[in-house]
């Protein structure tokens, strides 16, 4: 059972936090769990992780009271980078259907090609299995206050998310008039019997400057 809003602020917060968070072109992204798998601890929380390497903004982020984590080498503990745990949630944090709306995430995933589409919490999960090239990441701020430790802190709640994932092999879009090829190996053979380097249709490129939200 969730605790109100007005539970929450019996505690006299330092430091009340309400504007939201913004990451444009944010590209390390790792322990994705938007499907809400059961992890061997038995939480099922839909959850990303984002990784922060601008110090000043780990530190801002700090003293504003942002949750910021460490990873760290298991073999030696030196810390190797910090990083942001975005929640996922699709649930009614206040009961009222007119104010839950603005609680609910809203996502967009844009393939290589173009191709847009509006996820929900009954198909946000086929992210985990997409190659994430970068994202657009609103979070939002949750105040929380931890009684046994006497410690507050800001939990990070996903408030938009656009991300850019790349294009599926099976993924063409049938066009009749494109020329048909196999692919075999290294190489391509087209209808012509051309043969050229598969290496030429796998060469990364730069992304665009398209124009995209927020």
């Amino acid at each position: 059972m969730k605790m109100p809003r007005s539970r929450r602020r019996k505690h006299e917060f330092k430091n009340w936090v309400t504007e939201h968070i913004i990451f444009k072109r944010k590209h390390p992204v790792f322990q994705t769990n938007f499907a809400g798998r059961i992890d061997p601890w038995g939480n099922s929380r839909r959850t990303f992780c984002l990784r922060l390497d601008d110090s000043n903004v780990v530190q801002r982020m700090m003293d504003l009271g942002w949750r910021v984590e460490t990873y760290r080498n298991r073999e030696t503990d030196e810390v190797e980078f910090y990083f942001l745990r975005v929640n996922v949630s699709f649930d009614n944090p206040t009961g009222d259907p007119a104010r839950d709306k603005d609680f609910i995430p809203l996502v967009k995933q844009v393939t290589e090609s173009g191709v847009e589409t509006f996820l929900d919490e009954n198909n946000i999960g086929l992210l985990d299995d997409q190659e994430i090239l970068w994202m657009n990441v609103d979070v939002r701020p949750y105040n929380s206050y931890n009684e046994k430790t006497d410690k507050e802190s800001v939990i990070a709640y996903l408030s938009r998310l656009v991300v850019k994932v790349k294009d599926d092999l099976f993924d063409d879009d049938f066009d009749s008039d494109s020329p048909s090829e196999v692919i075999f190996n290294d190489s391509i053979y087209e209808e012509d019997g051309s043969v050229r380097s598969r290496t030429e249709v796998v060469e990364e490129t730069e992304d665009d400057e398209e124009d995209i939200p927020f």
